[in-house]
């Protein structure tokens, strides 16, 4: 095979685990496949959560919610900081209150 020259960047696939994580990275610095995706995540433990209890989680219950969503997260390899998940959960609550999932 060809050599690689010590300036040139590996394949990306390798790239990933070379790279230091960006710590102050935003909800809106992924893609946009990656937030409707945590967006949905984020929906169904909205909705679990309602069907257990009867109501919509509220202060350490939201975090709950936001918890068991991180962890889909980490699965799917996306990396983004807990607080701002946090943070796009509580400003999009109000409205999945108001539109709940159908089925």
């Amino acid at each position: 095979g060809r050599r690689r020259k010590i300036d040139e960047r590996p394949p990306a696939g390798q790239r990933i685990h070379q790279q230091p994580r960006q710590l102050d990275k935003r909800f809106s610095d992924l893609k946009l496949c990656q937030r409707e995706q945590i967006a949905k995540w984020l929906r169904e433990e909205t909705n679990d959560y309602y069907t257990r209890h009867q109501r919509y989680p509220v202060g350490r219950e939201a975090e709950d919610v936001v918890d068991n969503a991180y962890v889909q997260i980490v699965k799917a390899g996306i990396w983004i900081p807990y607080g701002e998940v946090y943070q796009y959960y509580l400003s999009r609550k109000a409205r999945m209150m108001k539109h709940p999932l159908q089925g």
